[in-house]
């Protein structure tokens, strides 16, 4: 009873309480379900994919790049070698694998670069090919050897660099 001699009425104070707990709930619930409807997307865009994948990189020793390179889905490495050693040369063979120092094999055509220029070596209408990966559509990481001579010299010399990168459709 209060001073006046009454009971005092329920007030009802469960009602707001209630309300917010329920809109609290149904928010968490579409955000869980905007956030399930993202991944999802990121899914089917390839943003995230379920199969490793190796970052695109090609490095070479000084006074060589990768001028362009891709690695095709049966395997085959295709490179643009870019050179500035100083003077033209003639690369005459080259080599991949899982060892630091791969053998390697006498290219079919020998490929000529000019001082400062850049030339097909592999694929891309070399007539040259080397398979460097198996066509399993995974990732690709192989050390490669490069053999090449100086214009003008019977002396071979052998250089060494890396490349990764996932197999993918060449045109």
């Amino acid at each position: 009873m209060d001073r006046t001699g009454k009971e005092p009425k329920a007030t009802g104070s469960r009602g707001p309480n209630l309300i917010f707990i329920v809109i609290a709930l149904v928010v968490v619930a579409l955000l869980i379900g905007v956030a399930g409807i993202a991944v999802a997307t990121y899914f089917y865009l390839g943003v995230y994919s379920a199969q490793p994948s190796a970052p695109r990189s090609c490095t070479m020793p000084s006074g060589m790049t990768c001028y362009d390179y891709s690695i095709d889905t049966d395997g085959n490495l295709n490179l643009d070698l870019g050179q500035g050693l100083g003077r033209d040369i003639t690369v005459t063979a080259m080599g991949c694998g899982d060892e630091e120092h791969p053998q390697p094999v006498p290219l079919s055509r020998q490929v000529a670069i000019v001082l400062g220029g850049h030339g097909s070596v592999l694929g891309g209408g070399s007539g040259n090919t080397l398979n460097c990966c198996p066509a399993d559509g995974g990732p690709c990481q192989k050390h490669l050897s490069i053999s090449y001579r100086y214009a003008g010299s019977g002396q071979e010399t052998t250089v060494y660099g890396r490349v990764s990168g996932p197999l993918e459709p060449v045109p």
